[in-house]
């Protein structure tokens, strides 16, 4: 039976055979998109249907992606209606003024009630309202005012959190690591200020056009500051995918930095000590004293490497892991003593193995 062993911990310490490069490909950092200053808006007694009532408000910045920025300030935002056929128009926010956020940000998204602070409902965005922004889900253009004549939504809330980032989030341009042939892949991120939601990958493509999700690295999470790596995987595109980023109060920010270890093209491959972890769960042995072994899968594993054991769940009393070995490319051996006649399922855990290359 095979088992993957998924990487959790892996440490490069150069042997001399042959020069370890190592260089930054990318580094980005994602802030979030501010939330927009109150709007300014006046009222009319005509042209709609709302009546007599004390209004508040605020607005969101929205992106291209259908990400949302927390809703502005509406300390001031309160505007008093008479009659029952009153029109509220409110100015467009315009673009956000710090610098790099504008690209993404396309529109904003409209909260009203005649309730408390902070019980604003999402308003109808329509053409009959607004000029639209180029998202898929509607949202006012950031050069357009908002007209609200119509019955006033009760559903939707303000948002809890931010989702909106500049760069957006998501998968970033391409990185061609063909010609260098990167071996061994690293990410570090770190965060400042509170993250609620946070995952980021390492995704692969032959040909920068068809990716594969994770291909490099799967999705790892990075709501705190952290690091991974990973060995074993080549691939000619590599390409960093943040799939997920929330932030309770909106003033979050995450960097995060890729790079990977190569050797030169006129060298042998990249040479020195690892460490590697995972779970493994062996299977049941034949009922009868003899030392058996099991196959499973250790990715990166070569046929010349020299395999032990570091560390490993208490083991089975009557069938004890006794040694270890490089089975093939890509699989390593355990081997188990049965020490009695009967079926023996060895202790199955983390099992952390050193390999020298």
């Amino acid at each position: 039976m095979k088992k993957t062993l998924f990487l959790a911990l892996l440490l490069l310490l150069t042997c001399g055979l042959s020069t370890a490069q190592q260089q930054v490909v990318y580094s980005q950092t994602y802030s979030p998109v501010p939330a927009p200053t109150t709007p300014t808006l006046y009222t009319s007694t005509t042209g709609g249907v709302l009546t007599a009532q004390t209004y508040r408000l605020c607005i969101t910045y929205f992106t291209l992606a259908n990400n949302e920025s927390m809703c502005s300030t509406d300390t001031s935002a309160t505007i008093t209606t008479t009659g029952t056929t009153s029109t509220v128009y409110i100015n467009a926010p315009g673009a956000p003024i710090a610098s790099g956020m504008g690209p993404n940000v396309v529109g904003y998204r409209v909260y009203v009630s005649a309730g408390a602070s902070g019980s604003e409902k999402l308003q109808t965005m329509t053409a009959a309202q607004c000029t639209l922004a180029a998202s898929s889900t509607a949202a006012c253009s950031i050069t357009s005012g908002y007209v609200l004549n119509v019955t006033m939504l009760a559903v939707t809330a303000i948002p809890t959190a931010s989702t909106a980032y500049s760069p957006e989030i998501g998968r970033a341009p391409g990185i061609s690591e063909a010609i260098l042939g990167v071996y061994v892949h690293h990410l570090a991120w770190t965060v400042s200020g509170t993250v609620s939601t946070c995952t980021t990958a390492i995704d692969s493509a032959p040909d920068n056009l068809t990716w594969s999700a994770g291909g490099v690295m799967a999705a790892q999470t990075c709501t705190a500051g952290g690091a991974f790596s990973t060995s074993g995987v080549t691939a000619n595109y590599i390409a960093l995918n943040v799939t997920a980023l929330t932030s309770s109060n909106g003033t979050a920010s995450l960097t995060v930095t890729y790079y990977g270890d190569y050797s030169s093209i006129y060298q042998s491959p990249l040479r020195g000590y690892f460490i590697v972890s995972g779970t493994i769960t062996p299977a049941a042995t034949s009922a009868a004293i003899q030392t058996v072994a099991q196959a499973f899968t250790l990715t990166g594993l070569e046929p010349t490497d020299r395999v032990f054991l570091i560390s490993q769940p208490a083991p089975t009393s009557l069938c004890p892991v006794t040694s270890v070995g490089v089975a093939a490319v890509n699989s390593v051996n355990l081997y188990f003593t049965v020490l009695t006649a009967a079926a023996c399922t060895p202790a199955a855990g983390v099992f952390t193995f050193g390999i020298i290359r």
